[in-house]
């Protein structure tokens, strides 16, 4: 049943997976820095709005009688949901991947501001390899110098860049789940801002606490050095917390409506 739980949930995130699309497409087009800011934003406007549809309204809200109808159990529903989000996810991080690519191959250059083809032109620098073609292993933005196995701790951490994306993608889905079950179970009938106020505070400190905890274990260890560590370190934690949280998740459910 859990592949039919991901297809239903799929469905769900479509309609704002093609206005997220739309976003990255309007901004490609355009490539000029106020618009990439604001196009960029939208599509983040997007995620959210269908992170709250999956999540929350579709489990407690009007739309729940379809899960109601449907003979599958928590598990199914929330690993349903997880997955389905996860996919879109990583679509949208592919389409963006290519998309910086070739709007890289337009503009040629690259720098440290919000320029979509400089994001673009980064990326194309960092993939092929352009920093071992620097005399001495200098690097002319900075003037940052990379030893060998600096450059290969960048290497790794570009390869792996897809699976520390999905590794924070199952943690904010993780996160947005188990804060929609709280808020749903301390106030059902959403009568009460301060119930909300709490949970969504309660759901930035942790969305925001676990990265900077992240941030300085790796800052301890590797400095500012791009390592290996920092590629695994960035994989498994977002991973394993996002997957306690989902299991919490599973377990909060089954609970209430066994009690029920």
């Amino acid at each position: 049943m859990l592949d039919r739980s991901i297809k239903m949930n799929y469905k769900i995130c479509g309609k704002y997976m093609s206005k997220f699309f739309g976003c990255l497409f309007f901004v490609f087009l355009l490539m000029l820095d106020v618009f990439t800011i604001l196009g960029l934003l939208a599509a983040f406007v997007c995620v959210m709005l269908a992170y709250r549809e999956l999540f929350d309204r579709s489990l407690f809200g009007e739309e729940a009688y379809t899960y109601m109808m449907v003979p599958l159990s928590m598990k199914d529903v929330i690993l349903g949901k997880a997955i389905a989000a996860n996919l879109c996810m990583m679509e949208g991080f592919a389409v963006m991947w290519v998309t910086f690519g070739v709007a890289g191959l337009f503009t040629g250059m690259w720098d440290w501001n919000m320029g979509f083809g400089s994001i673009g032109g980064h990326l194309l620098q960092f993939g092929s390899g352009l920093y071992d073609a620097v005399g001495d292993g200098v690097v002319s933005a900075g003037e940052i110098i990379y030893d060998k196995g600096q450059l290969m701790g960048l290497a790794v951490n570009l390869v792996l860049l897809p699976v520390q994306f999905l590794s924070f993608s199952i943690f904010v889905c993780a996160v947005y789940q188990l804060g929609a079950i709280m808020r749903h179970l301390i106030d059902p009938q959403r009568s009460s801002g301060i119930a909300t106020i709490g949970v969504v505070f309660g759901s930035m400190v942790v969305l925001l606490g676990v990265p900077a905890g992240v941030a300085v274990v790796d800052d301890m260890i590797s400095g500012d050095i791009a390592t290996i560590f920092t590629a695994v370190i960035w994989i498994i934690v977002p991973a394993a917390c996002g997957a306690c949280m989902l299991i919490g998740s599973i377990k909060v459910l089954e609970k209430k409506y066994n009690l029920c």
